[in-house]
């Protein structure tokens, strides 16, 4: 009996049916009253480099600049979306701003000529200090007040249903078991790079198939999860579509009665993770996510 249970209990799939989360933002929602940036003097060292709108390169192009022009940019460097370069606020003309990558210009030495430089008013900064509060009404998909939600990160806790299916004793059995868990989603999430998918959840109890087997309950538990890259499939001021491809993995440990002695059953199993869903914006920190 033993040595059966040990060669026909095998996991070969687990498939999410349904899954609502609430999430929350990490990133802070406080504003913070920022030093000016005065800005320092640099040079535009690429024939026709773009000024962005925003600090991403699909965002809409404001103005080309050319080869070897003096312009101001401000100390602060701002990184792109999901990590991709990293850009200087630059100032097109009076009442204008923009973002040029920062491989685009050369930074010049504050004393370059014995003559003192030219000492011109320091004008107040007039780009908003969030660079994507404007987002909206140019037409470019970003909430309110904050960069894409796609490309922010989040924490939350889900719960939702499994299709666990496993072999045991030359039968394939099926249940739907309820597993909670946590999910953390978005560039960063784990490591630095694009924006990922990870979760863990668990299921505190054996299936129900297995009272089948013996007349002694069955203790145990099995954890699930995945780890995915996350790609946009759609993407609106207060919601987005999302798809994913990773790698999920199941571990289970039961213990079953049988008899007079109590078997111990392990496994382990990787497989392939596709993932698909919507996200909805409910308040600036907290939203509904279903897959």
């Amino acid at each position: 009996m033993h040595q059966r249970f040990r060669h026909h209990l095998q996991l070969y799939m687990v498939q999410f049916v349904s899954v609502v989360l609430v999430l929350w933002s990490l990133e802070s929602q406080a504003a913070k009253r920022r030093p000016v940036d005065r800005g320092q003097d640099a040079i535009v060292v690429v024939e026709g480099a773009a000024v962005y709108k925003f600090p991403n390169f699909d965002a809409p192009i404001l103005e080309y600049f050319q080869n070897n022009k003096r312009v101001k940019i401000s100390n602060k460097k701002y990184e792109g979306i999901g990590g991709l370069g990293s850009f200087y606020k630059i100032r097109i003309r009076k009442g204008l701003y923009g973002y040029i990558t920062d491989i685009d210009v050369v930074i010049q030495p504050t004393s370059t000529s014995k003559r003192p430089a030219e000492k011109r008013p320091i004008e107040k900064e007039e780009a908003p200090a969030d660079p994507w509060a404007n987002a909206a009404e140019a037409g470019y998909d970003a909430p309110v007040g904050g960069e894409p939600m796609f490309y922010r990160r989040y924490v939350g806790l889900y719960g939702g249903m499994l299709n666990f299916s496993e072999k045991v004793v030359d039968r394939f059995e099926t249940e739907s078991v309820t597993v909670f868990g946590l999910k953390v989603t978005g560039p960063g999430a784990l490591f630095d790079g694009p924006p990922i998918d990870f979760e863990v959840g668990v299921s505190p109890s054996a299936p129900s198939y297995y009272s089948k087997l013996t007349s002694s309950p069955v203790k145990g538990f099995f954890i699930a999860g995945h780890l995915a890259l996350m790609l946009p499939a759609i993407e609106k001021p207060q919601w987005y579509g999302y798809y994913g491809l990773g790698v999920m993995y199941v571990y289970a440990k039961y213990t079953i009665p049988a008899d007079s002695v109590s078997i111990d059953s392990q496994e382990l199993r990787l497989g392939l993770s596709v993932l698909g869903g919507a996200v909805y914006q409910v308040t600036d920190r907290f939203f509904v996510r279903a897959g």
